[in-house]
């Protein structure tokens, strides 16, 4: 790692690394190419110098820096109370806030090789402000207009005969193509609309993006019924689809991620796949993918239960544990969907391996194939978290819905047993939180709330509109910040916000 004055940068010339802020956030990822207008804007923000980052240092590591004040044990004053937490060099808390120091105290640190504690820097110690403006500067001088009617994969990129989507075809993909994708394009993310994520919407900004997912909801709802009865469509309205769910994503994200909290409207399958494809689209989103690469993992995210469609009824709503001879034909249901997919005319050429190797796991217990992790596409690995972290939030004929942050914290597990994808999970978490948004919280102050917002930078303490002090309604409600307000923190995850009406509350 270096600190580079904004004079010494190069003018005209590819990164070959990231650049950051002093405060810990992303400037200029590795590709970008400086001009002079970059550095007009970086004065004007206040930034006199940034920091590169080599593939051989540590990003983690970094961060903490950013975010950490070193505070000397020896410094600490018997008798006097804490004012920050304090943590040591993991981020593993060691004395909350409110601690009266004593000697002991101090004794026993010491005694256990601690030098140093950490406190935690506001953003405007870090001086946040001037990376974020400089951000908003430079999208809206600098940054292309992103158009969602230009979204659209060229015939090159499209299957252009049903012979073509084959399990021998797939078997050649396998083979031939390198099947970790890495993010390729400007990323989406860099579109995202930068909205005050405490506000409160009006009523037709609620209305209108509601329309929107219900009418996918009902698009997916009519693609599925034309697939049940063998009737072929352009892969255009799969694309539709797909872009209506990237606009929203642009516009507001946390909003579109609450969505999904509803109790299915409609059949399991339609709103199973299309609340599947939000989060898989936010998850490739996090991870700095393009918005075509983002759209392919749309495609694939609608379409990978569709054989699902000719596993028997009796089968898909049985109560009780699924037979031997039941979990067989359930894992038939990728070798139906590829059967399936012939039907829809013009889909990008990656999609019928994706949806066939969903349901893969990276320790070889999935299925079809039981492949293992390099040999799984690494949009389907994404779609995997979401397929799996989307199901377990409702309801099944064999059990009922599990919390979101119960839902989270299985999904967590399944990344420490090498079933799932790490990076995929950590992406997610970054843009729902561990406490998922939409999800109702109680905090130590025991006020009630409803998570709003994910703090990218500690999964641990989202943005939460509280409601409720107990159980009697508050007269105003407040947004707090637990990334900046360490005074309070959640200890219990509620209920889910599963319908209609609660479903808008806190937004």
């Amino acid at each position: 790692m270096r600190q580079i004055s904004i004079s010494d940068l190069p003018t005209g010339v590819t990164l070959l690394h990231p650049l950051y802020h002093g405060g810990g956030q992303l400037l200029h990822s590795k590709g970008d190419v400086l001009t002079p207008e970059n550095f007009d804007l970086m004065r004007k923000a206040g930034i006199q110098s940034v920091y590169e980052l080599g593939p051989e240092d540590w990003l983690e590591g970094f961060l903490f820096q950013c975010r950490s004040e070193a505070v000397p044990v020896k410094d600490l004053e018997v008798g006097s109370t804490l004012t920050h937490p304090l943590s040591n060099d993991k981020g593993v808390l060691l004395l909350e806030r409110g601690v009266k120091v004593t000697e002991g105290i101090k004794r026993g640190l010491m005694s256990r090789g601690y030098e140093n504690l950490y406190r935690e820097r506001t953003p405007e110690e870090r001086r946040l402000h001037e990376a974020d403006a400089y951000l908003s500067m430079v999208r809206r001088e600098l940054v292309k207009p992103f158009k969602l009617e230009d979204l659209r994969f060229t015939e090159r990129d499209l299957i252009q005969s049903e012979a073509d989507i084959s399990l021998a075809t797939i078997e050649r993909q396998l083979q031939d193509l390198d099947l970790n994708v890495k993010p390729s394009g400007a990323p989406l993310h860099k579109e995202l609309r930068r909205a005050d994520k405490t506000r409160t919407r009006s009523e037709k900004e609620l209305a209108r993006a509601f329309s929107v997912y219900q009418a996918c909801l009902g698009q997916v709802e009519k693609m599925m019924h034309m697939l049940k009865e063998n009737q072929s469509f352009s892969g255009t309205r799969v694309g539709d689809m797909c872009r209506e769910i990237i606009g929203l994503l642009i516009d507001d994200k946390e909003l579109l991620l609450n969505f999904t909290n509803l109790a299915w409207q409609r059949a399991y399958l339609p709103s199973h796949s299309t609340n599947t494809a939000i989060l898989a689209m936010n998850i490739a989103t996090a991870l700095g993918y393009s918005a075509p690469q983002v759209l392919e993992i749309g495609y694939g995210a609608l379409l990978h239960d569709i054989g699902m469609l000719w596993v028997p009824e009796e089968i898909v709503n049985k109560k009780g544990r699924l037979t031997p001879y039941e979990r067989i034909e359930v894992s038939k249901h990728p070798y139906h969907a590829v059967t399936m997919l012939r039907r829809i005319r013009g889909l990008p050429t990656g999609v019928p391996l994706i949806v066939f190797q969903v349901h893969e796991r990276l320790d070889g217990g999935g299925y079809p194939r039981r492949n293992s992790e390099e040999k799984i596409h690494r949009f389907s690995k994404m779609i995997t978290v979401a397929d799996i972290y989307e199901a377990l939030t409702k309801p099944r004929p064999f059990r009922a819905a599990y919390k979101p942050y119960d839902a989270m914290r299985l999904t967590l597990q399944m990344v420490y047993r090498k079933e799932i994808d790490a990076d995929s999970v950590r992406a997610f978490l970054q843009y729902v939180s561990l406490y998922p948004i939409g999800s109702f919280v109680r905090l130590s102050d025991e006020r009630v709330g409803k998570v709003i917002g994910a703090n990218e930078e500690d999964y641990t303490r989202p943005l939460v509109r509280v409601m409720w002090q107990g159980d009697q309604p508050l007269p105003a409600h407040q947004v707090v910040d637990l990334y900046r307000d360490q005074t309070v923190h959640i200890v219990e995850a509620l209920r889910n916000a599963d319908t209609s009406e609660a479903l808008f509350e806190g937004f």
